[in-house]
């Protein structure tokens, strides 16, 4: 019994220890805030910053477009800006605008030719000359021609929608066979 009395002792005066502890933290001055020093005003922005845009970019742009890099982001890639500072030079600048316009043009009229030759079968190989191409063809007349392009026109001025659903077949129940 005077074992377990002495541990009981023990243990009071640990919590007593523990209790002061606490009391001594909680009575401590606790210290103030300081006070915030004033935000400095922010300098406004005067317009951007200086233009990467030089005189020689639209010789430039239409060799790249010559080659078939006139979208905006691949010439954005070529010039290492952003697509909407390529869409800036060309609204702000004529001659870039007509350097890539120009450069289109020609991509567009080689690629065109290439077809007519593949289209009339001179492509020229090791062993003579490929045949004809038939998709060559079709691209060559589609682009060219209005009545060889894949759209229909349709006139709905005069008709009602319930003329056109009983032309059309919409609605109609099929018989079995």
């Amino acid at each position: 019994m005077a074992k377990k009395k002495k541990k009981a002792k023990e243990k009071s005066k640990k919590k007593a220890v523990v209790k002061k502890a606490v009391k001594k933290k909680k009575t401590a001055k606790r210290k103030r805030p300081t006070a915030r020093a004033k935000p400095k005003p922010r300098k406004k922005n005067k317009g951007g910053g200086q233009t990467k845009y030089q005189e020689s970019f639209p010789d430039r742009a239409l060799t790249y477009a010559e080659v078939g890099q006139f979208a905006h982001s691949r010439l954005a890639k070529k010039f290492k800006v952003s697509i909407p500072t390529i869409k800036n030079w060309i609204d702000n600048h004529s001659k870039f605008a007509d350097a890539v316009e120009e450069g289109k043009k020609i991509a567009v009229e080689a690629v065109d030719s290439t077809y007519y030759e593949q289209a009339l079968g001179l492509v020229k190989v090791k062993k003579g000359y490929l045949p004809p191409n038939e998709r060559a063809c079709n691209k060559i007349l589609t682009a060219n021609r209005e009545e060889y392009k894949n759209k229909q026109e349709v006139n709905v001025e005069s008709q009602s929608l319930v003329d056109i659903i009983a032309k059309v077949g919409i609605g109609k129940k099929r018989k079995k066979k």
